[in-house]
């Protein structure tokens, strides 16, 4: 057992112990929804309709609320769905 050292304080930082996340989601996957949202804003604005955005906008919005509710219900669905994508199948799931 370590001895105690008096006055010796240190941070934990949350990224030891809770996964990364932008905006409630899984970090990478809300990256690549953001990519993805910004590559159609700009293909509208090159094709001449400006108007489009308020739509992508609000896409965006639904896509991360999914992305968010999809965490809040399973915080390692990302890791299943990148198993599933990868390999076509899943060999196990541990939930918890």
């Amino acid at each position: 057992m370590k001895p105690f050292i008096a006055g010796y304080e240190v941070d934990i930082y949350r990224g030891m112990w809770e996964r990364p996340k932008t905006f409630g989601a899984p970090r990478i996957w809300a990256a690549c929804w953001l990519i993805l949202i910004l590559y159609s804003s700009l293909i509208v604005l090159i094709a001449g309709h400006p108007a489009w955005i308020t739509w992508i906008g609000i896409t965006w919005m639904g896509g991360q609320a999914t992305l968010v509710a999809l965490t809040k219900w399973d915080a390692a669905w990302d890791q299943l769905f990148t198993q599933w994508l990868m390999t076509g199948k899943t060999r196990y799931y541990r939930a918890g």
